[in-house]
């Protein structure tokens, strides 16, 4: 499925009422809101804000349902468990690693604000267009090896989090 060449005004909703199906879903309204596409996500309770998953706002039922891959761990789930599900990876490794990009991002807000870095941006959007979570975290990882500046990967870091939904700037400013 590309998100990209879904009708407009599609309803996407969760499958299942798993967390993995709602972090999908809720996948799926960060890309559309940030690249503004006209879709639609319905299906989401409200009481998943710990993981950064938004209630749907749209009536009726999903012309597209989506199936996420399960979260790693057991209730109750923190942050982590959001990054553990986008990357594919255990909930001790995300903890850790999670707790690492948060620092690093607070690190680079202290340098000059540089633009964006359009290459990453664009990685991103495309790997996210087909919901590969695990291709868009990548890109991220891999943002930290091209010799950015410091104001450059804080601002790409921002913005991909709009997408990602992991509050790697909740140490800005501490």
């Amino acid at each position: 499925m590309r998100l990209d060449r879904l009708p407009p005004g599609t309803s996407v909703g969760p499958a299942s009422p798993s967390p993995g199906a709602l972090l999908a879903v809720d996948t799926v309204r960060r890309y559309a809101d940030v690249t503004r596409t006209p879709l639609r996500t319905v299906g989401v309770p409200t009481g998943w804000e710990h993981l950064n998953v938004h209630p749907s706002t749209g009536p009726g039922p999903a012309d597209l349902t989506v199936e996420g891959a399960a979260v790693p761990g057991t209730p109750p789930y923190r942050l982590a468990h959001r990054l553990a599900w986008l990357a594919g990876t255990p909930v001790e490794a995300a903890i850790e690693e999670l707790a690492r990009w948060q620092s690093l991002v607070a690190g680079w807000a202290e340098e000059p604000s540089r633009p964006i870095c359009a290459g990453v941006q664009e990685d991103l959007l495309a790997a996210l267009r087909d919901l590969d979570t695990e291709a868009a975290v990548a890109v991220l990882r891999g943002s930290l090896d091209l010799g950015l500046p410091a104001g450059c990967l804080f601002e790409t870091w921002a913005w991909a989090d709009r997408l990602l939904g992991l509050d790697l700037a909740v140490l800005v400013g501490f």
